[in-house]
C-alpha cells in the first residue's frame, strides 16, 4: 500500500524519484492530459444547463473531495507505474503547518530539490523554466497549447496561508454538505473546506491557491504540480475528518445536483462518490493514519436477514470504540422505535426483542451509540419473519456455536407441529454430527460431541405438520 508523506519528512532519494516520475509523465504527455481533464470538469456545469460558476462536475458542489480523491488516485497509479515503484505515493504538504512560519516562503516544500522557488517564470528546481532548454518546464492553456513557464507569486493576492486553526474548525463541522449543494451550502464540511465559507475572503482549499498565485489561479492549476501535494493535504484533511465523524456519511445520497449524488458517475469517469470513500481500499494510507477502529455494529442477527419471529436475541459490538451507552429502536421506517424501544441499556451489548411482526415487512433496527457525551447511530435493515414457519431461535442462525455442548431452541411460530426431529451435519441437510431421533413436541434440545475447529455447519429443523415432514436448514460455524 502506498503511504502518503508529509513532504518534511520525506528522504532526499524519496524527494528525487517523486520529482524523476513527475517529470516522466509530463515527457510522456500524460500529465498534460491531467491538466485538460480538470479544466473540462471546471467547464461542465452540473446538472447540465447550469452555469459552471455556480456549480460544476469537480467544484462548488458535494463531489468536490470525491473528484478531486478519484483524480489524485488516477496520478499516483501513473506515477507509480512509469516509476516502477508500486508504493510510491503522493506527499502532502502540511501547509497549515507553514503558515506559523514568519515567511512561509522558505518552508522545505520549496527547496530547489523539490518543488523550487517563486517567480515569473519560476527560475528555480525541477520546474523552472528555460526556452533554450527542451527539456525544461513549460505549462500549457486551455486548449493544450505551449504558454511558456509557470508563475508563482507568493503572498501577492492574500497575505496569509490557512492556519491550523482554520484547519481544526472545519474539522468539527457536521454534517457533510446540505441543500442547496453550493456555494451557499451551510454548515457544510465540504464548502468550508472548499473555502466559500467560514474565512473572511477565500478559506482553506481555496485560499492556498490564491496565496501560491499565478498558474495556480486558473483553471489549469494542475501545470503547477504543488497542486498535487495541495491537493493531496486537502484530501487528508477529508479522510481525518471521517476518522473522526464516523457516523457522518456523504451527501446527498440521492435527490441533489446530477453528478454530485452518492452514486453518480463523476465526470468523466464512471466512478462515483460511493467507489471513493475509503481511502484506505482505494490502496494508499496517510502517515498520521490511526489504526482503525471500527464503527459499533450489528453483529446477530446478520443485517439485512430474516428474523425468526416475534422475539429476537439482538447482539452488537463496539469494535474497540469508546462506547459509554447503548439503546436499541426497531421501526417500521428507518429510525422509527415504533416496533421496539429500549430505553438506556447502559454497557449491555444485547437485547432480547419482543412484539416483533410476523408478516414480512421490511423493519428495520436502529443501534444508538454515545461517545465521548455524543449520540451516533447506525441503521440495520432486517424483513420481518413470515408467519408461520418454524425457526430456531436460539442459536441465532449464522451465529458462531458456543463449545461441543450446544442448546437449541425453536418456535412452531403458529404452525401446528405434531412432531419435531434436529439433525446437525458438516454439510447442508446431513446428519453426520448429530441426529437427535423423534422430539415429540419439545421445542428444545441439547446437541453434543460438536466439532471445535471453526468449520461452517448447519442445522436441519424437521417438523410434521398435517402427516407432512418438511424442513428449514440454518447456518452456523463451529466455535
Amino acid at each position: 500500500m502506498a503511504t502518503r508523506k508529509n513532504v518534511q519528512s520525506l528522504s532526499a532519494a524519496e524527494r528525487s524519484a517523486f520529482v524523476q516520475a513527475v517529470r516522466t509523465l509530463k515527457a510522456n504527455g500524460a500529465y498534460d492530459q491531467y491538466i485538460l481533464q480538470h479544466v473540462q470538469a471546471m467547464a461542465r456545469g452540473t446538472p447540465p444547463g447550469t452555469p459552471s460558476a455556480t456549480r460544476n462536475a469537480a467544484h462548488r458542489g458535494p463531489a468536490f473531495l470525491p473528484w478531486h480523491r478519484e483524480y489524485l488516485r488516477r496520478l499516483e497509479l501513473d506515477l507509480q507505474q512509469v516509476s516502477g515503484d508500486p508504493d510510491l505515493g503522493l506527499p502532502y504538504w502540511d501547509w497549515a503547518a507553514d503558515a506559523a512560519l514568519a515567511n512561509p516562503a522558505t518552508a522545505p516544500v520549496w527547496n530547489n530539490d523539490f518543488m523550487g522557488g517563486q517567480g515569473n517564470p519560476v527560475t528555480t528546481g525541477p520546474f523552472a523554466f528555460n526556452p533554450a532548454d527542451p527539456n525544461g518546464w513549460t505549462i500549457i492553456d486551455s486548449q493544450g497549447n505551449p504558454a511558456g513557464g509557470l508563475i508563482r507569486e507568493f503572498g501577492v493576492n492574500v497575505s496569509t496561508l490557512p492556519s491550523q486553526a482554520n484547519v481544526n474548525a472545519v474539522l468539527n463541522v457536521t454534517p457533510y454538505d446540505t441543500s442547496p449543494w453550493s456555494t451557499a451550502s451551510s454548515p457544510s464540511f465540504r464548502n468550508q473546506h472548499e473555502g466559500w465559507i467560514g474565512a473572511a475572503g477565500p478559506g482553506l482549499h481555496n485560499r492556498v491557491h490564491v496565496w501560491v498565485g499565478g498558474s495556480m489561479l486558473p483553471g489549469t492549476s494542475p501545470n503547477d504540480p504543488i497542486f498535487f501535494l495541495h491537493h493531496c493535504f486537502v484530501d487528508k484533511i477529508w479522510a481525518d475528518w471521517q476518522a473522526r465523524n464516523p457516523s457522518q456519511g456523504y451527501l446527498p445520497v440521492s435527490g441533489g445536483p446530477a453528478g454530485h449524488n452518492l452514486n453518480d458517475a463523476m465526470f468523466p469517469w464512471t466512478a462515483t462518490p460511493a467507489d471513493v470513500l475509503d481511502h484506505l481500499a482505494l490502496g494508499y494510507e496517510y502517515d498520521t493514519d490511526q489504526p482503525p477502529v471500527g464503527q459499533p455494529t450489528m453483529t446477530s442477527p446478520p443485517p439485512g436477514s430474516e428474523l425468526s419471529g416475534t422475539t429476537v436475541p439482538f447482539q452488537w459490538t463496539a469494535n474497540g470504540s469508546p462506547v459509554a451507552q447503548w439503546w436499541f429502536y426497531a421501526g417500521s421506517t428507518q429510525g422509527a422505535s415504533d416496533l421496539y424501544n429500549s430505553g438506556s441499556l447502559g454497557t449491555s451489548l444485547s437485547e432480547v426483542v419482543t412484539g416483533l411482526p410476523t408478516d414480512g415487512r421490511q423493519l428495520f433496527a436502529r443501534l444508538w451509540y454515545r461517545i465521548s457525551g455524543s449520540w451516533q447511530f447506525s441503521d440495520f435493515p432486517y424483513t420481518a419473519m413470515t408467519s408461520g414457519t418454524p425457526t430456531i431461535l436460539n442459536p441465532p442462525p449464522g451465529a458462531t456455536l458456543s463449545g461441543a455442548t450446544v442448546p437449541f431452541q425453536w418456535t412452531a411460530n403458529g404452525s401446528p407441529v405434531a412432531q419435531w426431529w434436529l439433525y446437525v451435519g458438516s454439510t447442508q441437510g446431513a446428519s453426520d454430527l448429530y441426529n437427535s431421533g423423534s422430539l415429540g413436541t419439545s421445542l428444545s434440545e441439547v446437541v453434543t460431541g460438536l466439532p471445535t475447529d471453526g468449520r461452517q455447519l448447519f442445522a436441519r429443523l424437521w417438523y410434521r405438520i398435517s402427516g407432512s415432514w418438511q424442513f428449514s436448514d440454518f447456518p452456523y460455524t463451529a466455535a
